[in-house]
């Protein structure tokens, strides 16, 4: 079968594509990481520091520490971009079926990941603004000092992480979801001359070919 030339905005496409393979693989590492540090004794030391503050204070833990569930969805997060990622040699290659799944995948995700990020932002509380509100109830640390939460708590590069994954998710998927649009407008015939329409072309020799016949009868 003749090569065809890839139309530049396709290829961009699934190069995006291909790239959502990186990304989900950390976010599933950092997903594990976040797990494995949920069932450490400093998660469980802080926990009771936690319980501590909230029953002199009244103050809730910070919603961003949102427990092995949190981690999960990050690995979740991770999988599906792994599934999206193997879409982008089909797609390469013209496969109607890829630039669909593709498209409703990353929709999806955009739009779970945006909510995700957006509650983070609005709604969580981070676990900077939790020792500050420690530290103007108990300046003193006679309850509980600010440097023992922060001696317990991730390392610093690991909420970094998380957030640059995340966005870099996103923007991935959006970038690609725009190439697939201008794909779709100045290189349309890309796809439906592809692989998946071999089949109807085929079938469509054979009606014109009935066609024909019956309009020679006909004459």
């Amino acid at each position: 079968m003749t090569s065809r030339p890839v139309p530049g905005a396709v290829r961009a496409a699934a190069i995006a594509l291909g790239a959502l393979a990186f990304i989900g693989a950390t976010l599933i590492v950092v997903g594990v990481l976040e797990i494995l540090w949920w069932r450490s004794p400093d998660a469980a030391g802080l926990a009771v520091i936690f319980d501590r503050v909230k029953q002199t204070y009244g103050l809730d833990r910070p919603a961003m520490l949102r427990g092995v569930g949190g981690a999960g969805v990050l690995i979740a997060f991770g999988v599906v971009a792994l599934g999206l990622s193997g879409l982008a040699w089909p797609i390469r290659d013209g496969h109607q079926w890829a630039r669909t799944t593709a498209v409703v995948g990353m929709i999806g995700l955009v739009v779970v990941v945006g909510v995700d990020i957006g509650s983070d932002l609005v709604l969580a509380t981070s676990p900077a603004t939790y020792t500050a509100e420690v530290a103007s109830f108990d300046p003193q640390g006679r309850v509980v000092r600010v440097e023992d939460i922060q001696a317990l708590l991730y390392p610093a590069w690991y909420p970094w992480l998380e957030d640059v994954a995340q966005g870099a998710l996103v923007l991935v998927c959006v970038f690609a979801l725009l190439a697939l649009g201008k794909a779709a407008v100045w290189s349309e015939g890309y796809f439906k001359a592809g692989p998946d329409a071999r089949t109807d072309d085929a079938w469509g020799a054979k009606l014109a070919k009935i066609r024909e016949e019956n309009q020679r009868r006909d004459a």
